[in-house]
């Protein structure tokens, strides 16, 4: 495949076409068989350099996912909070305000046609990509936990999330929060009556003002103080606030980052 010509027409990650645009018998598989309408977007998904590969033996797919344009919005789909579906702005272009996405619409199409089709000058920007890229991501690679450790620990998680996201001096306190890591003893479904270990911690910068490591401290301490007696134990040896320069990576290994980028993509910031 002549990889010139495909950047040429505009193939890259992020670049959309509307599914009317596509080759006569890939409209007429996802217009007659998954019943998908002309008018919905396709945004391509895969890395850029895999896009535009010269070999089809190598790369014989391109992965796109569908978006419907739509004008609505639903703040409970935004940065990435849903792991199924998403919602994300819309290129100027378009002339609607939003895209929906539902993870499950994830399509490969054989990849020739590419060098022949040349695209709308339609892409998501660099902010609503990386939202896409890290919420497809989530979908692999966010870390799991027991279902009735996280039943339990669902009231403190979500006030931890509500102090995270407050401001101290017109900063957002995720600002300085790397991420959240907790360890889950035993991490495995638990028989009745049995009980969890939780040692966890909030991992800050080493130059996380002292007002702002004070409210860090305190949203973790609430966090812990809402979990439920005799059914998580909290390690209280462990520090709860502690900053880059002081984990080793040997110790972070041992832990999993719980998934609070919603908060990251929400503020642009590091949790």
């Amino acid at each position: 495949m002549d990889r010139e010509r495909i950047i040429a027409n505009g193939w890259k990650q992020g670049a959309c076409l509307h599914i009317r645009d596509l080759p006569t018998e890939h409209q007429q598989y996802l217009i007659d068989e998954k019943g998908w309408s002309d008018d919905d977007l396709l945004i391509v998904v895969m890395q850029s350099c895999d896009v535009v590969n010269s070999s089809l033996e190598k790369e014989p797919f391109i992965e796109l996912i569908k978006a419907v344009p739509s004008d609505s919005y639903n703040g409970q789909l935004i940065n990435a909070k849903n792991p199924r579906k998403l919602q994300i702005e819309a290129p100027q272009p378009l002339g609607k305000s939003h895209l929906l996405l539902h993870i499950h619409d994830r399509i490969v199409l054989d990849r020739r046609f590419i060098e022949t089709t040349v695209l709308n000058p339609l892409c998501l920007d660099g902010e609503q990509l990386q939202i896409l890229k890290t919420w497809l991501g989530a979908r692999y690679n966010r870390a799991s936990f027991p279902d009735k450790f996280m039943k339990w620990a669902n009231q403190g998680i979500s006030k931890l999330r509500d102090r995270l996201d407050k401001q101290v001096d017109r900063e957002h306190i995720c600002k300085y929060v790397e991420g959240i890591y907790m360890r889950v003893e035993p991490d495995r479904e638990l028989d009745d009556g049995g009980c969890y270990d939780l040692h966890c911690f909030a991992l800050i910068s080493p130059s996380t003002p002292p007002k702002a490591q004070e409210k860090i401290q305190a949203a973790m301490e609430e966090f812990v103080s809402k979990l439920p007696e005799g059914k998580i134990s909290v390690q209280t040896e462990d520090s709860l606030v502690m900053n880059t320069a002081e984990v080793t990576v040997q110790e972070i290994v041992e832990y999993k980052r719980f998934y609070f980028d919603e908060l990251s993509l929400k503020r642009g910031e590091s949790l």
